[in-house]
């Protein structure tokens, strides 16, 4: 399975509004300009059960305002879009500079494209395969530690849960490789209770989110940064949960990682 991200710089074309939350308007132009570009392969995302592609926010160089960014002419941005499967390199192939994404009123120009770490850190690129392997060969790792740079949630029967408790993230991580991969690859069930057994939440500092998705509609979520420690975890399984790790940090954790939620990134020591 192929494993792709990468950073868009976008130059805003004309002066107008977002919202703080604006995962929503991503989404939609994201599909909106990859139907002109490739209507079968938009058409395979948007209606895949399982969300192949995850978004991050625009990273703006001006803070927000009354939960508003107020975006001038020739602003700058960036971009990080995520996809993952058999279609990730024919879909981001696609992306080049002078595409324009109609983000709610603004109209953004993409200025220049980095597919890989050598040329921005939150790119990437690699297989399943490539990264399986890096992780066994690593040294060990006593703590893991996922920062979210955007608000994540999951959720519990018919409530948000917005707290990450090691089986929902690392559970929700294994379900999505296999939903994604096509095959069930990993046992979930195992994979929660080993991680409810065995990893330790460390340390942590973050805080419970409001996030409005639409003017009537949000979910409550969290932010932070959250240190797990691995040294009770049983050897064999190790490398299998930084391979997780890693693997989130394409797909995000949580719901609506297509919308923006959950995006985070990984350190380990």
């Amino acid at each position: 399975m192929i494993l792709k991200a990468i950073v868009i710089e976008l130059c805003a074309q004309n002066k107008g509004r977002l919202p703080l939350s604006h995962g929503r308007l991503l989404h939609a132009a994201f599909l909106n300009t990859l139907r002109v570009l490739d209507p079968e392969a938009s058409a395979r995302l948007h209606n895949a059960q399982c969300k192949q592609f995850s978004l991050g926010l625009l990273q703006l160089r001006k803070a927000a305002q009354a939960m508003a960014y107020n975006v001038e002419a020739g602003e700058q941005a960036l971009w990080r879009i995520a996809v993952m499967g058999e279609d990730a390199e024919r879909i981001t192939v696609l992306i080049q500079e002078g595409l324009r994404f109609r983000v709610g009123s603004i109209v953004f120009l993409a200025t220049k494209i980095y597919n890989t770490k050598q040329q921005h850190p939150w790119a990437d690129n690699i297989t399943t395969e490539a990264l399986e392997h890096s992780c066994a060969v690593m040294p060990e790792v006593k703590y893991l530690t996922l920062n979210f740079i955007t608000p994540a949630a999951f959720r519990y029967f018919e409530e948000d849960y917005p707290f990450p408790n090691p089986e929902l993230v690392f559970g929700s991580a294994a379900e999505r490789w296999n939903n994604i991969n096509g095959e069930e690859y990993f046992d979930v069930e195992l994979i929660k209770q080993v991680a409810s057994k065995f990893i330790i939440p460390d340390n942590w500092h973050g805080q419970t989110r409001r996030v409005n998705l639409t003017p009537k509609h949000g979910v409550t979520a969290f932010e932070g940064s959250f240190c797990y420690k691995l040294t009770m975890l049983p050897q064999e399984y190790r490398a299998l949960f930084i391979v997780l790790a890693r693997f989130a940090a394409f797909a995000g954790v949580g719901r609506l990682t297509g919308q923006g939620l959950g995006q985070v990134r990984i350190q380990y020591k």
